[in-house]
């Protein structure tokens, strides 16, 4: 009787290139939207926000994607920004919540 291997598949979720070694470098969201209800991420790490919607993750020098989920009331309005590091820069532009709730994401973030 023959028996298969195990094969077994490195998954790299939700970052588009896996994190170099490096000093591990801050990352500064600001979530401009109608309620608390909302999660951010920069590839696996998830940003904690303070009372005034700015959020930080701390991640090695590398390339992510950014996502996000926001809900709120249908016609509501919102947008995310990466406000540091510089190299990571990235505005979402006023987007609007249909139904319930709202995702995207972006890609490439690049973080050095």
């Amino acid at each position: 009787m023959a028996t298969k291997k195990a094969t077994v598949k490195k998954h790299v979720a939700l970052n588009a290139v896996e994190p170099n070694s490096g000093n591990p470098i801050q990352v500064l969201v600001k979530a401009t939207t109608p309620t608390a209800a909302r999660r951010v991420f920069l590839g696996t790490s998830e940003f904690v926000f303070d009372a005034n919607g700015v959020g930080a993750v701390v991640v090695p020098p590398g390339t992510y994607t950014l996502f996000w989920v926001v809900f709120g009331l249908e016609g509501q309005s919102y947008t995310i920004e990466i406000t540091a590091p510089e190299s990571a820069a990235f505005k979402s532009g006023t987007r609007t919540i249909v139904g319930d709730h709202d995702t995207a994401a972006h890609a490439p973030v690049v973080v050095t």
